[in-house]
């Protein structure tokens, strides 16, 4: 009998806990009437940070300290109904209600050497200063913008925004893809870059490229004072414009 309690009580544990836990797309935000903000200030020891949220905007800068301090704007059912923690290198949020936390900016500081998962659904994302093995930004109809950072392995999907990177160095790799925008790359060292939009353009300016590969649907591919060792490019009706000055072997 005591067992079968136990049991029964666990499984309700469970039921209540997985029903706090809403990701942010099933969050219906209409019923979420009150707008709210925090700060989350802590230590973090993680290797890595994970932020799914809705529409909105992110925006962290890199920083030698090793806590992240982040100001949080958020709706919420009611006051107090909602939580917001940092939990195995993940953003975590749970609700009283079982409604759901909306998130809508996050901009801030966290250590610069750790790891980035970014996924949101539309709204920008924005990163500076970084020292990071890896980045991996996802946004379904914004810009995303990566500046003054080194950043091994990035890779960046905007559905119908703009894709800017800016002083990026020593990268081993770096992908873009957008399905409307544009590509702009200035001032950056990467091994190796694969680039994808559908109608808009490719820009690299002032930037050190071993393999460069551009795709464009209809837009066109811009080369300005770039030494560029090899180069695999189509352009479907747009056209390969060269400018200034530039080293470089065609493949």
């Amino acid at each position: 009998m005591l067992m079968r309690k136990s049991i029964a009580l666990f499984v309700l544990a469970l039921i209540l806990f997985t029903a706090c836990e809403i990701e942010v797309r099933d969050v219906d935000r209409s019923k979420l009437k009150v707008e709210s903000k925090m700060v989350l200030e802590t230590e973090y020891l993680y290797e890595s940070l994970e932020i799914n949220f809705g529409s909105g905007s992110v925006a962290l800068t890199g920083w030698s300290e090793t806590f992240c301090k982040l100001d949080i704007e958020y709706r919420e059912y009611e006051n107090g109904d909602a939580e917001i923690f940092i939990e195995d290198g993940k953003l975590m949020t749970t609700s009283k209600s079982k409604k759901g936390v909306y998130l809508e900016r996050i901009e801030g500081y966290v250590p610069k050497n750790i790891s980035l998962v970014l996924d949101g659904g539309s709204g920008d994302i924005s990163l500076s200063d970084f020292f990071s093995p890896a980045a991996n930004l996802d946004m379904g109809s914004g810009d995303i913008s990566v500046k003054n950072s080194q950043i091994k392995r990035l890779i960046t999907d905007a559905g119908s925004g703009d894709i800017s990177l800016l002083n990026i160095s020593n990268s081993d790799y770096i992908e873009g893809d957008t399905g409307s925008g544009d590509i702009y790359l200035e001032n950056c060292i990467a091994l190796h870059t694969i680039f994808d939009t559908g109608s808009g353009e490719v820009e690299i300016i002032d930037s050190e490229i071993g393999r460069f590969e551009a795709d464009t649907g209809s837009g066109d591919i811009i080369l300005k004072d770039s030494y560029i060792k090899e180069r695999k490019t189509d352009t479907g009706s747009g056209e390969v414009i060269e400018k200034g000055e530039s080293n470089r072997e065609i493949l």
